[in-house]
């Protein structure tokens, strides 16, 4: 089961309410290694396979080609050089 953190969860919901968007988003990787970057899109389409992770009003998809991959894994937002940006990645729980 995929988790998202608080910190995730919170940059989340604040930035689809800055773009007028409901919290929900889709997962895209950036990348490979470890942690692996990621990067999200607004979405609230389901599709067949998804994996949804959920926390505070906000739905994170996970695609069934990545799901195997990140399973039992937390999303995290971690900061970027510049102070006011994140990066999204997957950890170990």
């Amino acid at each position: 089961m995929i988790t998202v953190s608080e910190q995730a969860t919170r940059a989340i919901r604040e930035r689809c309410a800055a773009a007028g968007a409901s919290p929900s988003v889709r997962v895209h990787v950036l990348g490979s290694g470890q942690p692996l970057a990621v990067t999200l899109v607004h979405d609230t389409t389901h599709r067949p396979g998804d994996q949804l992770a959920a926390a505070d009003g906000v739905v994170v998809r996970v695609g069934r080609e990545l799901a195997g991959a990140v399973d039992r894994h937390r999303l995290e937002a971690w900061p970027g050089e510049d102070p006011d940006s994140l990066h999204f990645v997957f950890t170990d729980p």
